[in-house]
């Protein structure tokens, strides 16, 4: 599973619903396999092909991704298999994001006691059991960030410190740097770029476009920053030029000289950021000379610049009530100079799905937008405020938690998808699908939704999208607790499998639904189950059944499961809260069985006044459909059906146009 911008955690929260749990599992679970040589995990280096998640171009699973460049994963397969390394800690992550932001924070090390430390203060030490244990890091959960540096320390049986890695804050890209990772025997020259601050310190978080161009006896390859949504090419046809953007502050570049004593020069320049080169003669590295043609500033051809970072920062506590229901959060975008200035809010479930606890409106004053947090129901929430950077996905992704309590628990609107993972209660613990979907094992699993609202106008039509290898399957839809309510009714699915992605079926409830409900829905099959959502449709032209009706009186009638029957002397069926709008009905249809020739009163009784039209319906053999011409009243109304002395009606149901 991802995050909005597609990419995968190293925290071990990010995972398929097929796969291992996290990557601490993986390796214990071999470590403590008797007959196991080592481990084989699929897969080492990520690849073009096969993605996971699948809109992407490749798959997350490797420890090393396309440019080559280690994940944070990687050294936690280095501490727990590689015995005879020197002693290391790789702490995570970068250090920059909102002031008093709650930020787990990890550290992998093939030493097994390590302390964390934040502008100097220990904020405890953590042991790590590589031989025995299931949790293979060190983690300190929640750390309020403040700006500074934090450093893990990991120290020998005797107390003294073996080594030690650290974050630092930053501020924006001021210059480029340019280092030769290697050299291949065939004469390719691996090259790897990145930037810093105006204090040398590297901007982690850089996207800053970067243009590669070789000058002499060579030619640039390609190049590639390992971001799984980034689709740029990897080459150029001129192969004396190519632009890419730095991912995580990383870009590779690779570049072919025909002889190892080729000459030629590597430069690396981004707008408005002072420049790198490599200066190579005879195939080796010219340090004086790649110094004295770094460190300035040249034109390029796309002055690009994407946004790195947006700092959230709240004007009052992030603790709503009834006495404190708002708040406004001041959004400033780094660089400043940024290119993509249009942001989007949204109250975040830690699912990765809009929350119903809060609403966002935003203005814009100037450059910098703010936007006002109003409370809405009871539950915590992530604000979180993006930027896109020009692509389909959102690239950038601040956040801000937030608590809101006092309020109460509103109602769900049916008329929006309601995500599986919002369920109110379930038969097992729900485990996510994607894009807020839940998993379902074979055999009995069930989803309950309490508090859907209809409203007034009420619905009878809706949709589930699933996802499953299956093409045909069955499901229950109940009305209330599964067991203890009632059955609406029994749904199949028909959908070709498409991996990955969800289809919906729509299907027709035996009647309609009004006010609130509990809602269940019952699998027997293992799939994905992305939520439900139903049909809007105005209550007064809509197709509605005899027994949807307010309220029903009269001396003699019989409710079945389809339609009213044996209505007789002085029967009146009321249909309250019917809006026809600005522009009255001008005729219905009734589908009905006329035992004998009917005469119906239709009463109009709204804001336009009152009035009274009759309808025939002559004797028939079974249930017809008749249409007749009226006209109504505008507006608000409640529509009676009278029948008088004398009746016999079977009614089915009714639709005004």
């Amino acid at each position: 599973l991802t995050a909005i911008d597609n990419q995968c955690s190293c925290l071990g929260n990010c995972t398929t619903n097929w796969g291992a749990k996290n990557t601490s599992f993986v390796i214990s679970a071999d470590r403590d396999t008797h007959f196991s040589l080592g481990q084989f995990i699929w897969t080492g280096w990520d690849y073009i092909g096969e993605p996971t998640p699948y809109s992407t171009k490749n798959s997350f699973f490797g420890q090393i991704d396309t440019a080559g460049f280690e994940k944070d994963t990687f050294y936690l397969y280095k501490a727990a298999w590689n015995k005879s390394a020197e002693p290391f800690v790789h702490l995570l992550p970068y250090w920059d994001f909102n002031e008093g932001q709650l930020i787990d924070v990890r550290a992998y090390s093939n030493v097994s006691s390590v302390e964390l430390f934040l502008n100097g203060k220990s904020l405890g030490k953590k042991n790590i059991d590589l031989e025995h244990g299931t949790d293979l890091s060190a983690s300190w959960l929640k750390v309020p960030y403040e700006k500074g540096e934090i450093a893990a320390v990991a120290y020998a049986d005797d107390g003294s410190e073996l080594c030690r890695d650290s974050q630092k804050s930053f501020g924006d890209s001021a210059s480029l740097k340019m280092s030769l990772e290697k050299i291949s025997k065939k004469g390719y020259y691996f090259i790897d770029i990145s930037s810093v601050d105006s204090k040398n310190v590297p901007v982690a978080n850089s996207r800053s476009r970067v243009e590669i161009t070789v000058n002499g006896d060579a030619e640039i390859i390609g190049a590639d920053n390992g971001d799984s949504t980034d689709y740029e090419c990897y080459q150029n046809k001129d192969k004396k030029i190519i632009s890419r953007r730095l991912f995580g502050n990383r870009l590779l570049v690779i570049v072919k000289a025909p002889n190892e004593k080729s000459d030629f020069t590597v430069t690396a320049a981004s707008y408005g950021l002072e420049c790198a080169s490599l200066v190579f003669k005879s195939g080796k590295v010219d340090l004086e000379a790649s110094n004295a043609m770094s460190g300035i500033e040249l034109e390029v051809e796309n002055n690009e610049v994407p946004v790195r970072k947006i700092e959230l920062s709240c004007a009052g506590s992030r603790t709503l009530t009834p006495d404190n229901s708002s708040v406004s959060v001041r959004a400033t975008v780094f660089p400043p100079e940024a290119k993509f200035q249009n942001l989007s809010w949204m109250p975040m479930m830690l699912e990765g799905v809009k929350s119903d606890s809060a609403e966002i409106t935003v203005d814009k004053v100037g450059n910098v937008e703010i936007g006002k947090v109003k409370a809405l129901s009871d539950g915590n929430f992530r604000l979180t405020c993006t930027a896109s950077n020009g692509s389909r996905y959102s690239e950038i992704i601040s956040e801000m938690e937030f608590e809101v309590s006092g309020l109460g628990r509103t109602v769900r609107n049916p008329y929006h998808l309601i995500e599986a993972c919002k369920c109110s209660s379930s038969s097992n613990p729900v485990k996510l699908s994607f894009t807020g979907g839940a998993c379902t094992e074979n055999g009995l699993t069930w989803f309950g939704f309490d508090r859907i609202d209809f409203g007034n106008d009420g619905s009878d039509t809706f949709s589930v999208p699933i996802f499953s290898f299956d093409n045909e399957l069955d499901f229950e839809l109940w009305d209330g607790k599964n067991g203890s309510g009632t059955k609406l009714m029994n749904c199949h699915y028909s959908a070709p499998s498409i991996y990955n992605t969800y289809q919906a079926n729509t299907y027709k409830l035996p009647r309609r639904l009004f006010g609130v409900h509990e809602l269940t829905f019952v699998f027997k099959t293992a799939l994905s189950f992305q939520g439900v959502e139903f049909e809007r449709s105005e209550k007064a032209y809509a197709k509605l059944s005899a027994l949807d009706c307010s309220s029903i009186t009269g001396d003699s009638f019989t409710k079945d499961l389809e339609a009213v029957t044996g209505i007789g002397n002085n029967v009146v069926l009321e249909f309250n809260a019917m809006d026809f709008g600005e522009k009255a009905a001008d005729e219905i249809t009734i589908c009905g069985c006329s035992h004998v020739d009917n005469t119906i009163h239709l009463k109009f009784f709204g804001d336009a006044g009152e009035i009274i039209r009759i309808v025939e319906f002559p004797k028939t053999d079974g249930y017809v459909e008749k249409t007749f011409s009226l006209r109504g009243l505008p507006g608000k109304n409640t529509v009676s059906f009278v029948f008088l002395p004398g009746s016999n009606f079977d009614f089915k149901w009714f639709q005004f146009r």
